[in-house]
């Protein structure tokens, strides 16, 4: 997919896991849809990978992201841990890039930068507000901006514009 050009696609993020695109030629598109299949003995989802998308971009240049929260079993719910994934093409699978354990500053919107490779999440916890960018090699988060004061007001929309 060249991604270099306007195409009029939108991608919408499934919570569960799945990717679709919407054109006005074609409408919604499944580019890999969540497996939900039921287990008729257990009345679970046995295909389901326990990752719930909470935020999706496309970074300028190629690339759909992701940013995750793991699932535990049921009824213990999210285990604080998440992750950000990259989706593999030609896989059509999402592949972990790093993932991360917090129970206190919990993930809100991720956005990509095409110029530089880089990826901005934003992260609360309380007061505690945070910009992580993440650089193209994916080993660590830096903490782009730190405010462990009360700043008044709470992070959560990240947007590029170039």
């Amino acid at each position: 997919m060249d991604y270099s050009v306007t195409t009029g696609e939108v991608a919408i993020f499934d919570a569960f896991g799945g990717l679709y695109t919407w054109t006005e030629t074609d409408g919604l598109v499944a580019f890999k849809a969540a497996d939900l299949s039921v287990n008729k003995k257990t009345g679970a989802w046995d295909n389901w990978d326990k990752v719930f998308i909470l935020m999706g971009a496309a970074m300028d240049g190629g690339g759909w992201y992701s940013l995750v929260a793991f699932y535990d079993d049921y009824p213990d719910g999210f285990d604080s841990e998440y992750g950000l994934y990259r989706l593999n093409e030609t896989e059509v699978s999402w592949v972990e890039k790093m993932a991360w354990v917090d129970e206190n500053i919990e993930p809100a919107h991720l956005v990509t930068d095409g110029d530089e490779g880089d990826i901005y999440i934003t992260a609360n916890g309380g007061w505690h507000q945070t910009i992580w960018r993440i650089h193209e090699g994916f080993k660590a988060p830096d903490d782009f901006y730190d405010e462990s004061e009360e700043p008044g007001y709470q992070l959560l929309g990240a947007f590029s514009r170039y």
